[in-house]
């Protein structure tokens, strides 16, 4: 078959694929049948189709002339393919194109090749345009491809990737210079248009992670350049920026209004609230992803009511005095990596899981139960509001004050807090979980109401200190502090126990424990002011409900009733008493109880430890005390001299109040080292003065005085060495020491102890001073005067003043100032003067001045240098 030049062939539905050859079809041939027909394998000068049913190839099919769709489409495949000459030209329409992969030839000039490519029903053309011409007899092929399953893109600025569509476009030469692709998005939907936020992507389906420069769009088009080679493309929505400005009537993030562009945010766009807002998420919201969501910082509050947010790829910022509240909406994919939560920012979780994450404050406010699985990190409060359970099932740290207000928190998963407890009306589950203490400072246990713990572990070296009474229904463990319990109690419930006590790990303070019913012995790891002094207790038979506190009290026993039954005892111990008293009408004793004392070296147990004996103040008036309100023996031995324990004998009689006494058929075996008849300090504004009496001393080697305040309430020893004792001298000894190291306006308490030969250490006394406050300003002589070459300078002021101390010689010609106006609290304090003058130099002898001025009050001293 030939088609000369010029001519033009009309198939008009008949077959031409029977030809023996097609030596030229340099002319044009037009297919224009009724049913599809395929054109045979050649060279094509011009090529038509007007044929609704289309045009198949029969091999490999070259057009070099003109290219025209009139109706119809041609499909192109691999192997019999359909390419387009260099100088070819083609003109389809939205309904006549080429299915398939389109081939075009380069001849090393041509910049600007195009791909009449299509699918299905739709055009999808490619045209190319490069900043320079692609290698001679580089052939180029484009195809456009159906739906893009499951594309996606990594670059931060692309949201997403339509699916509608993909094309791929290759080359024979490896790398072809930058170029620009034009690419025909005919019935897209959404469809494109010149406002459309797309650009065009590159990569291997389904990832078009590569992103094209100088983006446009117009109708149907999208434009973009790319500097390396070809691949897969498709069109990307690039990411859009969504400010909030609350210009709509409510609070609804579904409402176009409130958004600074009038329109809705949807998926992958970039969310901005920037300051002083409430934006509720609401049911009316359709998108669930977004690029992400950002709370500047300044009082917003988002909450997340309704609707669908999925954080597989949106990323939320709350930023400092920002709140976001999960309050409803379905929450997918929650992923910690992409949130930030500034500090001084709150989340606050109504429903749902409560999600593993790190948070800055936290509050769980849930009126149904909620859960979490995963670690949660807070760093600065928690606090548990609501009515309902919150199951921590992952470990849960707390660095800041953790609240309770109402509902009950299960740390089933571990939970360790940093900061103090607060319970106003909230709880711990009794009955899972273990809580750990473990803060740098001290904590505390605070509140209204009395928290209740299944373990509960102190590892905090400053140890944990509770004002309200707290109990513990499994464990507790000390691994580090003490706990402090002030006038309150600290229970150990019907199961509970105490793990870890020991001599620097124990409650100083109230201890209870809540017994069962039947045989109990339990021991209480108590002591107070550095001694550490175990109570036994051991009862024959309980019913359930009965509690007893101990406490250790280092006082004189005689002190809180001086009354002994002399035919049991001959003296109670000075140094302390334990009070062991009933808590509550709860259960009873229906048998004997035993107790058990500890006592250390300072008890004074150094004589007979077969005459030490367990004294008991009878005044529960519940049992059947032969004497109430008198110290009797319940018998018992000493298990050493200087330290130990007694254990009592049986007894079914009351009492609150035990300590160590001694067996009267000895005569005072234990007794003291000395006898004190008085003991008193004496406080000025700037120092205590201590005088005590002893009607007798029994190998007494000396004193030591000891001191504690509220800024430092451990005992500190005052004397540097000890104040010698009289030995075995049965005449009175008067004593006394001064304490300079007071502050004016502060209270003390002192504390006399005896050493005896042997080592014991007794607590004679302890009595309790306030020190003074000056009531007038007031300047000293100095001392010494005359003096050489030091003199000091002691004033008081009666509030806060600013002082000024000023040398001046005998012509009133001033020199040295030795305080200028520096400020003192109400208090007595020196200055000390070195006869120098400002510039340090040595002053002659002879008199000189001092002034002394604070506030409005001004006085003179006069003094002397000798030479």
């Amino acid at each position: 078959l030939t088609v000369a030049s010029g001519g033009t062939l009309y198939t008009d539905g008949t077959d031409i694929t029977g030809f023996s050859t097609y030596s030229s079809l340099a002319g044009t041939v037009v297919f224009n049948g009724s049913s599809q027909e395929t054109a045979p394998s050649g060279t094509y000068g011009n090529l038509t189709v007007n044929n609704s049913a289309g045009l198949a190839l029969g091999g490999q099919v070259t057009v070099t002339g003109t290219l025209t769709f009139t109706n119809g489409t041609i499909a192109s495949t691999s192997t019999n393919t359909l390419t387009l000459g260099v100088s070819a030209t083609a003109n389809p329409t939205s309904t006549s194109f080429i299915t398939g992969p389109v081939a075009r030839e380069t001849d090393g000039t041509s910049t600007a090749p195009s791909f009449p490519t299509g699918y299905g029903t739709s055009l999808r053309s490619v045209s190319l345009s490069f900043n320079s011409a692609p290698a001679n007899s580089n052939t180029i092929t484009a195809e456009a491809k159906g739906t893009a399953t499951g594309a996606t893109s990594a670059d931060p600025d692309v949201k997403s990737v339509e699916d509608d569509g993909y094309w791929t476009v290759t080359s024979t030469e490896v790398t072809p210079p930058t170029y620009t692709i034009t690419l025909t998005t005919t019935n897209f939907s959404p469809s494109i248009s010149s406002s459309s936020n797309v650009t065009v992507v590159k990569g291997t389906t389904p990832n078009f992670d590569t992103q094209g420069t100088g983006e446009s769009s117009g109708t149907d088009q999208v434009t973009a350049t790319f500097a390396d080679g070809f691949s897969d493309f498709a069109v990307g929505n690039l990411t859009t920026t969504f400010t909030w400005d609350g210009g709509g009537s409510d609070n609804n993030w579904s409402t176009a209004l409130n958004w600074s562009s009038d329109t809705v945010p949807g998926t992958g766009d970039v969310i901005s609230i920037p300051g002083g807002f409430t934006v509720d998420y609401d049911a009316g919201v359709t998108t669930s992803s977004y690029t992400s969501i950002t709370l500047s910082g300044s009082g917003n509050t988002l909450n997340f009511n309704a609707a669908i947010i999925d954080f597989a790829s949106t990323t939320l910022t709350v930023g400092s005095g920002d709140k976001v509240v999960f309050a409803g909406a379905t929450v997918n994919n929650y992923t910690a990596s992409n949130t930030t939560y500034s500090s001084g920012s709150t989340v606050e979780f109504q429903t749902g899981t409560v999600q593993g994450d790190d948070y800055d404050a936290l509050i769980v406010n849930n009126a149904g139960d909620v859960s979490s699985s995963a670690a949660i990190t807070v760093a600065g409060a928690f606090t548990k509001s609501g009515g309902g359970t919150f199951t921590a099932g992952g470990t849960f740290s707390v660095a800041g004050t953790t609240t309770l207000s109402a509902g009950t928190i299960d740390p089933s998963g571990g939970m360790t807090l940093s900061g103090n407890i607060v319970g106003d009306g909230g709880q711990f589950s009794g009955s899972s979980g273990t809580v750990t203490l473990n803060g740098s400072s001290q904590q505390t246990i605070s509140g209204t109401t009395g928290l209740t713990f299944n373990n509960l572990t102190l590892n905090n070296a400053n140890g944990l200190a509770i004002s309200t009474s707290p109990t513990v229904e499994g464990v507790f463990t000390f691994s580090n502090g003490l706990v402090t319990t002030g006038s309150n109690n600290f229970y150990i419930g019907t199961a509970g126990s105490i793990s870890g006590a020991s001599s620097s790990l124990y409650f100083s303070g109230r201890l209870a424990k809540i017994y069962g019913t039947g045989a109990a012995s339990f021991t209480y790891p108590v002591g107070k002011g550095g001694e550490y002094l175990p109570v036994t207790l051991d009862f024959s038979s309980l019913t359930s409900g009965y509690t007893r506190v101990v406490e250790v009290i280092n006082s004189d026993a005689n002190g809180l009733d001086p009354d002994i039954d002399a035919t049991t005892l001959s003296a109670v111990s000075i140094v302390r008493y334990f009070e062991i008293s009933r808590v509550g009408t709860g259960g009873g004793i229906n048998g004997s109880v035993q107790v058990t004392l500890s006592y250390n070296a300072n008890d004074g147990v150094d004589g007979s430890a077969t005459a030490l004996e367990v004294a008991q103040l009878s005044t529960d008036t519940n049992g059947s005390a032969a004497a109430i309100g008198v110290w009797q023996s319940v018998g018992g031995d000493g298990t050493g001299l200087t330290s130990g324990t007694i254990q009592s004998g049986t007894f079914t009689s009351g009492g609150d109040y035990y300590a160590l006494g001694d067996d009267a058929a000895n005569g005072k075996d234990n007794s003291l080292p000395v006898e004190l008849s008085a003991f008193e300090a004496l406080p000025d504004v700037d120092r205590v003065v201590i005088n005590w009496q002893t009607s007798s001393e029994l190998e007494n080697f000396g004193f030591n005085i000891y001191k504690k305040s509220v800024d430092q309430p451990e005992w500190t020893q005052v004397n540097d060495d000890i104040i010698d004792g009289r030995g075995t001298f049965s005449g009175e000894t008067d004593y006394s020491f001064t304490d300079l190291d007071v502050v004016s306006g502060r209270s003390y308490t002192y504390k006399l102890e005896s050493v005896s030969y042997n080592g014991a250490v007794n607590v004679e006394k302890v009595v309790k001073v306030d020190v003074p406050v000056p009531d007038e300003y007031a300047l000293f002589n100095n001392y010494p005067n005359p003096f050489n070459p030091v003199t000091n300078i002691k004033f008081q002021v009666k509030d806060q003043a600013k002082v000024t101390v000023v040398i001046y010689d005998v012509s009133g010609r001033q020199v040295k100032t030795l305080l200028d106006k520096k400020e003192y609290a109400a208090g007595r304090y020196e200055v000390s003067w070195d006869a120098t003058d400002n510039f340090s130099r040595r002053v002659a002898s002879g008199v000189y001045f001092y002034r002394f001025t604070a506030n409005n009050f001004t006085k003179m001293g006069r003094m002397v240098l000798l030479k």
